[in-house]
């Protein structure tokens, strides 16, 4: 069961950092949202140096989960993004990671991303790294 918030609520949430509590960290110039996205970074450093996973990529690519559209009322709505934690092939494999500190991090949007990844983008592998 997912916690409602007002958009008051969420904009103060916003400017105070994570809902979730996480502390940020930064390794190699590169801002991770958790402790845990940092360790799995290192991790597939790791991996990508003994080249069993090739083009590691952080935050990227952003992939469209919805085309920009204009609705009845003619108001312009802009495309809409997911941009995973991790990328890289595996195996020639496309593979996008999003790392999850638990159930809590799993909200009913990221379910939604997901299953219109899944839907669209059906050669994609699409895991939920758990730390």
């Amino acid at each position: 069961m997912s916690e409602e918030i007002s958009i008051e609520e969420y904009w103060k949430l916003q400017k105070k950092g994570n809902k979730f509590s996480a502390k940020s960290t930064i390794i190699d110039g590169i801002t991770f949202q958790s402790l845990d996205e940092g360790a799995r970074y290192k991790e597939l450093l790791i991996t990508s140096v003994a080249e069993a996973i090739t083009q590691l990529q952080v935050h990227a690519p952003k992939i469209v989960i919805l085309d920009a559209f204009t609705d009845r009322y003619g108001k312009k709505h802009k495309t809409s993004y997911y941009i995973p934690d991790f990328s890289y092939y595996e195996s020639g494999l496309f593979v996008i990671e999003d790392v999850k500190g638990g159930k809590a991090t799993r909200t009913a949007i990221f379910e939604l991303k997901r299953k219109i990844i899944l839907s669209r983008y059906p050669d994609i592998d699409f895991r939920i790294i758990t730390m």
